[in-house]
């Protein structure tokens, strides 16, 4: 079964796509990485809903979730709603965590795909 992988453009930003004969992952770096399709393609089937009623648009660190689109899979990490840190209590956790709202770099290759996320 090949893969192939290729830069394309989905509602204005960026994307990655991977994709074999039997499904179709995108993601948009630009957002976190955020994973917005999952579709099967031997069923014609888009397992990722998406709300189109809140524009995809870029976020900033620390930003209210809840302001952006909530389509997809988002990584919440290192935690889910906003929180203090555990190793120091005068450190605030925002919303969904710290990386959802950070860009990242994705860079494709014949060999591997490199993914880089510049640290706060």
């Amino acid at each position: 079964m090949k893969t192939l992988s290729y830069a394309e453009h989905y509602l204005g930003l960026d994307s990655v796509v991977i994709e074999n004969n039997l499904l179709r992952i995108r993601v948009v770096p630009e957002l976190g990485c955020k994973i917005v399709e999952i579709y099967d393609l031997e069923n014609n089937h888009e397992w990722l809903w998406r709300d189109k009623s809140r524009p995809i648009k870029l976020a900033q660190y620390g930003d209210g979730y809840e302001r952006y689109d909530i389509s997809g899979f988002d990584e919440c990490f290192p935690n889910i709603g906003i929180s203090k840190y555990p190793e120091n209590s005068g450190v605030t956790l925002p919303d969904h965590g710290e990386i959802w709202s950070l860009p990242r770099m994705l860079r494709l290759s014949l060999v591997r795909h490199l993914l880089l996320m510049a640290g706060y």
